[in-house]
């Protein structure tokens, strides 16, 4: 096989120099996140609600701002109807009707203390749950966000790289074949 010096040179002087020349973009790295806890919410209200918690009672009355509902907090639909969620699960209430709502660790606790209520878990298999009786519904965590994307690879040999020169003989030469030339970052 005879190769030109003069095309190696050539090639030799391409690869080195444009190897040189594209900067290396670093890759940050992704910080996984914590889902957020489940909370309790009082997810709509056509009448008034009264929240006992052990530092008082709130009222809500349709159209006003919603509280957060810490968890062990017991809610009394006072007149119209209440819908209250909580880490997946949906709690449908009405007038008369009265609950607590746990949130323990990977579950949602439901006590029921007056009346009658509608629990709808995840999976959507709703449930009546009468006074006296309670239901455990497992958590939704929230949604991870997505990774952000990798960055996309260079468009030319990065530096640390150590650049080769790939030599293909002519379709006209005897003997056909490519040769793969390692070339040292200290070459000249």
């Amino acid at each position: 096989m005879i190769i030109s010096k003069l095309f190696v040179a050539i090639l030799v002087g391409t690869a080195i120099g444009s190897s040189a020349a594209t900067p290396v973009t670093p890759v940050t790295p992704v910080t996984p996140v914590t889902p957020a806890a489940p909370t309790i919410k009082l997810s709509g209200v056509t009448g008034t609600v009264q929240i006992k918690t052990a530092g008082g009672i709130m009222t809500v009355k349709a159209g006003e701002p919603i509280p957060s509902i810490p968890s062990g907090a017991e809610i009394v639909v006072v007149s119209g109807e209440a819908t209250v969620t909580a880490g997946g699960a949906t709690i449908k209430a009405g007038v008369g009707d009265s609950f607590t709502v746990n949130l323990n660790g990977g579950s949602v606790g439901i006590a029921v203390t007056g009346g009658t209520v509608s629990v709808t878990g995840a999976d959507g298999k709703a449930k009546d749950v009468a006074k006296g009786e309670g239901v455990t519904v497992a958590t939704v965590a929230p949604a991870a966000p997505a990774a952000p994307a990798a960055p996309a690879a260079p468009d030319s040999i990065p530096a640390e790289t150590t650049p080769a020169i790939i030599v293909t003989t002519l379709p006209s030469s005897p003997v056909q074949e490519t040769v793969v030339v390692p070339v040292s970052p200290s070459a000249p």
